[in-house]
């Protein structure tokens, strides 16, 4: 069973992104939650997971800094990261840091449901 962490600072976005992920992989996989960069890193040595769909900017955290946080305690771990903020601005660097995939959250659903299936099978399969 595909386990999976979503971590972002507001609730609607993380009942939000459950749901688009359980379209994309099934409603099979497990969903856990995190609010903020200290909360991932403290499930990540908690449990195993498969893939983090993580914002950008939390409160107590810059992404970027998490990719690689999370990178050192679970290698394996496929990492997309969500924000608002402009990709032409942010994917680089979250992808030279280690993320499979950067998502604005001004897309459309259906190219979240592709690229967390595109991650997932990519990566986790």
């Amino acid at each position: 069973m595909p386990e999976i962490l979503i971590a972002d600072d507001h609730s609607a976005a993380r009942l939000g992104l459950a749901l688009l992920t359980r379209k994309a992989i099934g409603e099979s996989c497990n969903i856990d939650f995190a609010q903020s960069g200290q909360e991932v890193l403290q499930r990540l040595q908690e449990k195993n997971y498969h893939m983090l769909l993580s914002d950008l900017v939390m409160p107590d955290q810059l992404g970027i800094a998490l990719i690689g946080q999370a990178l050192e305690q679970q290698r394996d771990l496929g990492i997309i990261i969500v924000s608002a903020g402009p990709e032409r601005h942010f994917a680089p660097g979250c992808l030279q840091a280690g993320a499979l995939a950067y998502i604005s959250k001004s897309v459309p659903d259906d190219f979240f449901i592709e690229t967390i299936r595109s991650v997932y099978l990519d990566h986790i399969m």
